[in-house]
């Protein structure tokens, strides 16, 4: 599994995932899909990750069901939690998931430190209070921006709002590299040399996407070493163009070439 080769110096966790409140709030509110990788990738850096739980109606829900292979990459400790007759009930889904924070925090109190709960729903703050007011330990909360109780946030001993930046920007590096992968593969001289501003022109016309939201993603990929601004001279004048740094950025994830798709 994932998790085992952490060092004794940190806590011991153990993570519950409400991933209907991932999956569908992701996806209704940024239609991007949970970036499952990263998540375990951020708590591996602080936490020894001892379990992960997720819990979801997959029975009863095709596209949820299709992300049990996705999830199988990291646990296999998926708790179905549809019932028999076939209505779906978020309710059923809170109180599964509930029972086995108690149960986990009576059982293993001892041998872990951290609860991470990754959910928004407030009915998660009795079992929160509990954690931190009864067992003394340390409860850190993940949720998504529009749908995460601020009464959960106050509880917690932390709390992580997702999407973050990256994620929510992924689906503008696709294109923004797409578009300076092509222009390399062209004739420059005859196109001219990529700048930030003329990229941002480019991408936002090209895929009729929000100029603004597109300059953002432009941004992020400057402060975070995936562009790289140069001072060139062009027609006798002094231009600042962009590079990119594509073993970076391939590496990373950030951009799939089109001829891998396929």
């Amino acid at each position: 599994m994932f998790f085992r080769n952490r060092t004794a110096s940190k806590p011991r966790a153990v993570a519950f995932v409400d991933y209907e409140h991932w999956f569908i709030s992701l996806n209704k509110m940024y239609h991007i899909k949970p970036d499952i990788r990263g998540w375990v990738k951020d708590m591996s850096n602080s936490m020894d990750v001892k379990d992960l739980y997720f819990f979801g109606d997959f029975s009863n829900n095709a596209t949820l069901r299709d992300e049990i292979t996705r999830i199988r990459g990291f646990t296999s400790k998926i708790i179905e939690t549809g019932n028999a007759s076939g209505r779906i009930k978020k309710d059923f889904t809170d109180f599964i998931m509930l029972d086995h924070i108690y149960q986990e925090a009576m059982a293993r109190r001892d041998h872990i430190d951290v609860f991470i709960l990754f959910t928004g729903d407030a009915h998660f703050n009795s079992a929160a209070s509990f954690l931190r007011n009864i067992c003394k330990k340390e409860v850190g909360i993940y949720g998504i921006r529009g749908g995460f109780s601020n009464q959960l946030k106050t509880t917690a001993s932390w709390w992580v709002e997702y999407p973050n930046d990256a994620e929510r920007l992924k689906p503008y590096f696709q294109v923004i590299f797409t578009s300076l992968d092509r222009l390399e593969k062209s004739d420059k001289k005859r196109k001219g040399l990529p700048t930030f501003i003329r990229t941002v022109e480019t991408v936002s016309t090209t895929n009729n996407l929000p100029r603004d939201d597109v300059r953002q993603a432009m941004q992020w990929l400057v402060d975070n070493g995936y562009i790289l601004r140069r001072q060139q001279n062009s027609f006798g004048k002094k231009i600042m163009t962009i590079d990119v740094d594509w073993h970076k950025v391939v590496t990373d994830g950030l951009w799939t070439p089109e001829a891998l798709k396929k």
